[in-house]
């Protein structure tokens, strides 16, 4: 995490450690805190996979709480948004262990982090799905993106879902 100044000079750098090899890809700014989506590993092993994590991060970048959600062996979330609810929902994408092609997921949480549920997305044929989700206006969610058909063949998606 790194802090300026109003000049635009550096002002500290904060390593926020939230899991093993961690990447955070999408924040929230709420009330002075900072909520990370992102995946890590749970070991130093590379077979294990990677798993989607949320972390509470005050502005002086120490973790106040984290959680992680494992859905296969490789998730990677693209995207964060705030729930009408307090809470949060992430989407993204993982690996079909049967068909290895891309699957879209929407996770929820509280506002703890705590998950309610989760959604996957795919038409069970040999497409691979990539996309981002916002809170819509009526309480529910929307995930734009686009699947990819084959090398040649993308097509633009969205999908719009009800609050539960």
């Amino acid at each position: 995490m790194v802090r300026f100044e109003e000049t635009g000079d550096i002002d500290t750098v904060q390593v926020v450690d939230i899991c093993y090899n961690d990447r955070p890809v999408d924040y929230v700014l709420d009330s002075g805190n900072i909520y990370l989506a992102g995946y890590c590993r749970d070991t130093s092993d590379p077979a294990s996979g990677q798993n989607i994590f949320l972390a509470k991060v005050d502005t002086l970048g120490q973790v106040l709480w984290y959680h992680t959600y494992d859905y296969e062996q490789w998730e990677e979330p693209r995207s964060i948004d705030r729930a009408h609810d307090g809470g949060f929902v992430i989407a993204g994408h993982f690996r079909n262990p049967v068909t290895q092609k891309r699957n879209l997921f929407l996770l929820k949480t509280d506002s703890l982090g705590n998950e309610l549920w989760r959604r996957t997305y795919h038409s069970g044929m040999q497409e691979q799905y990539y996309g981002h989700a916002v809170a819509t206006l009526d309480e529910g969610y929307a995930i734009a993106g686009y699947r990819e058909i084959n090398s040649n063949t993308i097509k633009g998606l969205l999908i719009k879902t009800d609050s539960a």
